[in-house]
């Protein structure tokens, strides 16, 4: 989940990243089994071959539903990660492409 990178350490990973996970969309096998992720496991491939380590931390972020918890004490990012089911309403962000969600929560 986020990655707290410099605008170096980007421009320095992108090209490898990009490669790995064109490779990947391009392999229909790949393509399937990584599906909407795939271009997150590029990024993991291209930092570790380019020897990258990462330090994860559990205090940045609450992922709800997830393995996480859905605390949001002493956290900065809320990663809408499933999908949100309240009463009639939904809120998941793959079902809205190119259009913002409902504003309206039903009681």
């Amino acid at each position: 989940s986020p990655v707290i990178i410099s605008k170096e350490q980007l421009a320095a990973i992108t090209p490898l990243w990009y490669n790995i996970s064109a490779s990947l969309k391009r392999d229909p096998e790949a393509d399937k089994r990584f599906g909407w992720v795939l271009e997150m496991w590029g990024y993991n491939i291209a930092a570790r071959n380019m020897g990258i380590r990462h330090t994860v931390s559990q205090d940045i972020q609450v992922e709800p539903q997830g393995i996480g918890t859905d605390d949001m004490e002493g956290k900065c990012i809320y990663h809408y990660t499933f999908g949100l089911v309240i009463g009639g309403w939904r809120l998941d962000k793959r079902g809205y492409f190119g259009r913002y969600p409902s504003d309206h929560i039903p009681d």
